[in-house]
C-alpha cells in the first residue's frame, strides 16, 4: 500500500478549498493508496495542502516526514500557477511521476501502475 501523508495549513487565508481537493484525491487515487493525516507510519510521499501562497506550514521539521513532497500553496502546485479545477489531476500526475523516478518507491510504482 502506498502511503501519502497529508499536512494541512491552518486555513487562515484560503484561496483554494483544501478540503474539496483532499476529498477529490481520495476518489481519484487507487484504493490501495492510503492518505494519512498522522505520522504514525512512514510516508512514501508527503502532500502539503496550504490554502494560500504563504505556505506557512512548510517547514524543515514537517519535511522530515517524507522523502518527497508535493506542495499546494493557494492556486499553485509546486510553485507553478494552476486553476483549482486542474489541481487534483495534476497532483495525481505528480504522484505517478515520483513513482516512476529511479529514486521513487517501487511499492508506490507497483500500486499506481506507473510505467
Amino acid at each position: 500500500m502506498a502511503v501519502i501523508g497529508v499536512k494541512f495549513c491552518g486555513g487562515c487565508n484560503p484561496l483554494v478549498d483544501r478540503g474539496k481537493i483532499f476529498k477529490q484525491l481520495k476518489q481519484e487515487l487507487p484504493s490501495e493508496t492510503e492518505l494519512r493525516l498522522d505520522a504514525g507510519k512512514p510516508w512514501d510521499v508527503g502532500l502539503m495542502l496550504c490554502g494560500c501562497s504563504n505556505a506557512c506550514s512548510d517547514d524543515s521539521e514537517i519535511r522530515k516526514l517524507a522523502p518527497r513532497w508535493i506542495l499546494v500553496s493557494g492556486a499553485m502546485l509546486d510553485y507553478f500557477a494552476l486553476e483549482e479545477s486542474q489541481m487534483v489531476d495534476a497532483i495525481v500526475k505528480k504522484i505517478q511521476d515520483i513513482a516512476t523516478e529511479k529514486s521513487g518507491s517501487l511499492r508506490l510504482e507497483k500500486i499506481l501502475g506507473a510505467q
